[in-house]
């Protein structure tokens, strides 16, 4: 079991991103805010460049919102670069692995070349994170085709993007 990045990391992104744009989103109430936003407009995009210049051909707005304040907050790029974390670390100033790497990593120690493992997802972020697992069997697919994951979802945590993966799922679920 290994935690990548969870929801308040996302969310802290996401707010960096909006200030750098010229958002003061400070108190606990924007923070609040920041987390409904991110729960409902982030996803994660395929191909950053292409999605970047998607994004700027609809004039880098993607969705206007209302904050607690009252002003009007435009959202663009934040909404798929926030999540971009789990697959660019380093975005946010980290050296932890991409989530791909921890996946591949964790099967070649513990799987036989060829097998599919079982990827149980827990929390409700996870689960909905648009486009997620997509782009993990993408992302998995040009690093490795020696392994293939079988996703199963579990509501065991909320608010944290966490990846579990286990012997047998049967075993776990039981």
């Amino acid at each position: 079991r290994f935690t990548v990045v969870g929801l308040d990391v996302i969310v802290s992104f996401f707010i960096k991103l909006l200030s750098e744009k010229g958002y003061a989103l400070s108190s606990l109430a924007d923070r609040s805010f920041c987390h409904d936003l991110v729960k409902t407009y982030c996803y994660v995009a395929m191909d950053i460049d292409a999605e970047r210049k998607r994004v700027e051909r609809l004039g880098g707005v993607l969705h206007r919102v209302r904050s607690p304040s009252g002003a009007t907050i435009e959202l663009g790029p934040e909404c798929f670069l926030a999540p971009e974390l789990l697959f660019n670390p380093q975005l946010h100033g980290s050296d932890n692995e991409d989530v791909v790497s921890l996946l591949l990593s964790f099967a070649e120690e513990k799987y036989c070349n060829g097998a599919t493992f079982p990827l149980i997802l827990s929390g409700r972020f996870a689960n909905k994170l648009k486009g997620f697992k997509e782009r993990v069997l993408a992302d998995m697919n040009k690093q490795s085709s020696s392994f293939s994951v079988q996703f199963y979802s579990s509501e065991v945590v909320d608010d944290v993007v966490e990846y579990e993966a286990m012997r047998f799922v049967e075993n776990t679920l039981s």
